[in-house]
This record gives C-alpha cells, structure tokens and sequence, in this order.
C-alpha cells in the first residue's frame, strides 16, 4: 500500500464519521430532509415537528417539542430559530432561539468538515411583540 493515498472504504479500513460527513456533503445539500413541522402554539411558543435534517453531510435527528420565546417589555423585535453545526463544540449541533433588533447573520463555512467549523440552517424568523408572537414565515 503506497504511503501518499489511501481509500477509506475497504477491507479492514477504519471509515471514521468525518470521512462519511465529507462524503454525503459532496452529494447532498444542508437543510430539512423530512419532517420538521414549524406551528405557531399561541402567546410566545413555537411548535416543532419530529423529522430529520442534513448539516454539511451528518444526518441530524429533531425532536418533536416546544420553543418559549422571550418576549419584549415595550415594542418589537425580530427573532429566527436555525439549527447550529459547530464541530469545535463540545455540543455539536443545537437548535438555537435569537431575538434582538438585528439577527445574527448565519454561518455557512462551507469547509466545516475541514476547519472544524460552523453552519446553520435556519429553519424560521418572526417578529416578537409584548403578549405574543406574529409573522412567523417558515424558511
């Protein structure tokens, strides 16, 4: 066996899960697979369905549970709920809820699998108001 190549899928080769991400990211986009649902429950609650989703090439799995948004004081504010791929974290993927009056931008490194990086698949936006949630647009 030469020492400058070698392939992962063979007898007796050792196909680790970085070596999968990398190939069905080649083959496939990041975003919902299948289920996933997103309904507005009333007050300050966003209902997401069970199914499954692709990030950079891993298969991720959602729970069918409830978001509480925090709501405002006074006024409103934007808010987005994405999935977030970060493989320098101890917790490598999670779903997370922003508000504020600007969002933050999504990542997209499309070298994740290479750099240990980051990327996010937003999966709803929606404006915040005192008593409840409105606009909700499925993304």
């Amino acid at each position: 066996m030469s020492d400058y190549i070698s392939i992962k899928q063979y007898d007796e080769m050792n196909v680790t899960a970085k070596d999968d991400r990398i190939m069905y990211d080649v083959s496939h986009t990041s975003g919902i697979v299948k289920g996933c649902e997103i309904t507005y429950s009333g007050g300050n609650t966003i209902h997401i369905g069970a199914g499954y989703g692709i990030v950079k090439g891993a298969l991720f799995e959602i729970y069918e549970h409830d978001e509480t948004v925090q709501l405002t004081e006074s006024g409103t504010k934007l808010g987005q709920i994405y999935v977030h791929f970060d493989l320098s974290s101890a917790t490598p993927i999670d779903i997370v809820v922003e508000t504020g009056a600007s969002l933050t931008p999504l990542t997209h490194d499309e070298d994740a699998n290479f750099t240990n990086g980051e990327y996010d698949i937003q999966l709803c936006t929606f404006t915040v108001g005192t008593t409840t949630l409105s606009d909700l647009v499925v993304t």
